[in-house]
């Protein structure tokens, strides 16, 4: 989730603010509703409102914005690449074949990049303690499961963390050096930052443990919460504006004609 992708002062910003449940299940219905489409407009039209919102009212850096859709950029041309091999004259009807498999490419990498925009306006403006905090509080998450979750999301870059100072490390006392002259420099390199990383791994789980039963994680029925987390009137606020602006935005393009048909297939008739 987010992290050191907005810009200075973002955790004040409007969407930072709001319950991460409440951008969850404002979200939902879209993202069902995107998988549905079968044409080209409708995807676009969402990715263009979902930038927008993520960027004003999450206040997240444009630069940072575009690094993550560049991301499924290479997804959208392979689909151009090889749909019009996949579909043959038959399915495209009128159309020639080639000319079917592009646009049904082109139709299946703009979904892929239209759900990847709206998930993208929940992970962006979300922090993982403040998403599990809600799923426990809000929707009653069994704690052991929550807060087990919560562990191990904070546990891959605490990781890669210790990792990256155990490269250094080896950097500082030219112990990368002599691996690259050995003939079994990538072997060395594993196994001299596998065992160092694997202690470090262990310690700290043991320390979380201790953490944990030393303040009686999980030992009564019912606990208190330093932090609240509970729905507010902006979350509901959010929820229907969001669901308006989507009915709206869909609406539109069927007034424009450019809805297409909703199909579970994800064909063109």
């Amino acid at each position: 989730m987010s992290e050191n992708q907005c810009v200075p002062g973002a955790s004040a910003s409007y969407l930072h603010r709001l319950n991460p449940l409440s951008k969850l299940v404002a979200t939902l219905p879209v993202t069902v509703f995107l998988t549905l489409v079968t044409n080209v407009w409708t995807p676009v039209a969402f990715i263009v409102a979902s930038a927008l919102l993520t960027v004003w009212l999450g206040r997240v850096q444009l630069f940072s914005y575009m690094k993550k859709i560049v991301v499924l950029l290479p997804f959208l041309i392979g689909f151009l690449l090889t749909y019009p091999f996949m579909i043959d004259s038959a399915a495209g009807g009128n159309q020639p074949g080639s000319q079917a498999g592009v646009l049904l490419g082109l139709t299946t990498g703009l979904r892929l990049l239209s759900l990847y925009a709206v998930m993208l306006l929940f992970a962006l403006t979300t922090e993982t303690p403040d998403f599990v905090r809600a799923l426990v509080q809000n929707w009653r998450v069994n704690d052991r499961i929550g807060y087990a979750v919560l562990a191990i999301l904070r546990f891959v870059p605490d990781m890669q963390r210790q990792h990256r100072t155990i490269r250094w490390a080896r950097q500082v006392r030219g112990l990368n050096e002599k691996a690259r002259k050995s003939r079994l420099s990538y072997g060395e390199r594993v196994r001299g930052t596998t065992l160092p990383l694997l202690v470090t791994a262990i310690r700290q789980a043991e320390r979380m443990a201790l953490s944990m039963d030393a303040r009686g994680f999980a030992v009564h029925p019912r606990r208190t919460y330093y932090r609240a987390s509970v729905f507010q009137r902006e979350d509901w606020q959010f929820v229907l504006l969001f669901w308006l602006l989507s009915g709206l935005l869909v609406a539109g393009l069927a007034f424009a004609g450019l809805l297409g048909e909703i199909s579970f297939l994800k064909m063109f008739a």
